[in-house]
């Protein structure tokens, strides 16, 4: 029982994006349960969230192997394929899960999720392949015939809020909190489709009951901090663009600085008009050096360094971006601008 117990309070940091401290749970658990699979496949979902493909790729098959009897390595080995452009190898991966375990919904959710990984498609990832996804979520969602996991209309309000169908998603994200009223994502993602609808006291609202609720739930903040940006045109409105800076810092607090979301605090920081603080966080910002992130890196140190009349500082990260920048239709006119 206590296993169990540490195993949702990792899964629960994960949902939180504390992945370092998922991650350390994770391995502890790993260690004191080696034949458990399902440890080795959170603690791979883990490593794919922050961009590890390898890593994971490793503690899958060593989960394959610890518990051979249990699909879930499989389907993450099948999902580090999805993100690695690979999707015959996933489906083989995929295939093999079914057939361990084919009256399981679970199976089928999981699958389903593995298709919706490429939540950040970047140029080398393909999009997430909605049709299998939903086909999946919907065969789970037959075979759990008394609708008790809350994880299934999860999963379907994000496959439709991933294609910004927010019309569609509301309704499982509402289904999520019948079912379990303590979900904290799906009241949070609700939030968030009042928000992109232009309903800012809707949003509002929404997001700060989940805060009430759970002070320490990341996300939440993150996603009242660009309310409050978008709700402030963009700055104009200073008491505002000042309550969404706090907001988003509180997210940047207590979630785990990944490279993504330092680059979407940077950005968010540059929209809000806040360009010392811009200069602060680009600098601090370790990007792979070649990867296409380190453009962007450059670009953010450029332009802060330009509205903060810090002319020498920023013709040396706009150089920089040009000459790492290879793509011509990533260049926006602001680039040439600063």
């Amino acid at each position: 029982a206590v296993f169990a117990q540490n195993l949702n309070d990792a899964k629960k940091a994960i949902d939180a994006e504390q992945y370092q401290k998922a991650s350390s749970m994770l391995k502890s658990l790993v260690s004191s349960q080696a034949s458990n699979g399902e440890n080795y496949y959170n603690l791979g979902l883990v490593y794919l969230k922050t961009g590890y493909i390898d890593s994971a790729r490793a503690v899958f098959t060593k989960g394959v192997t610890a518990d051979p009897k249990n699909n879930l390595n499989l389907i993450g080995l099948g999902e580090a394929d999805m993100l690695s452009n690979n999707p015959s190898s996933a489906k083989t991966n995929f295939d093999k899960a079914v057939e361990l375990d084919k009256k399981n919904y679970k199976t089928y959710l999981e699958i389903g999720k593995a298709y919706l990984a490429q939540d950040k498609p970047s140029d080398d990832v393909s999009k997430p392949d909605f049709t299998n996804a939903l086909a999946n979520i919907a065969k789970a969602d037959e075979l759990d015939s008394k609708d008790k996991d809350a994880e299934i209309f999860l999963a379907q309000g994000d496959a439709y809020a991933l294609q910004k169908k927010n019309s569609e998603a509301l309704g499982p994200y509402f289904r999520v909190n019948d079912i379990d009223p303590t979900n904290r994502r799906a009241k949070t993602q609700i939030g968030k489709m009042y928000k992109e609808s232009r309903a800012f006291p809707e949003g509002e609202k929404e997001l700060q009951d989940v805060i009430a609720a759970d002070p320490n739930y990341g996300p939440a903040y993150r996603e009242l901090g660009e309310l409050y940006l978008q709700w402030s045109s963009f700055g104009t409105d200073q008491e505002k663009a000042k309550k969404g800076i706090e907001n988003y810092k509180k997210y940047m607090d207590l979630t785990d600085k990944s490279l993504e979301s330092q680059l979407r605090y940077a950005q968010f920081l540059f929209y809000a008009k806040d360009y010392p603080t811009l200069e602060q966080v680009a600098s601090s910002i370790q990007a792979p050096a070649g990867s296409a992130k380190a453009a962007v890196v450059d670009r953010m140190k450029g332009w802060a360094a330009y509205e903060n009349k810090n002319y020498p500082a920023a013709l040396t990260s706009m150089t920089s971006f040009f000459a790492k920048e290879k793509d011509t239709t990533k260049i926006l006119g602001n680039d040439y601008l600063y």
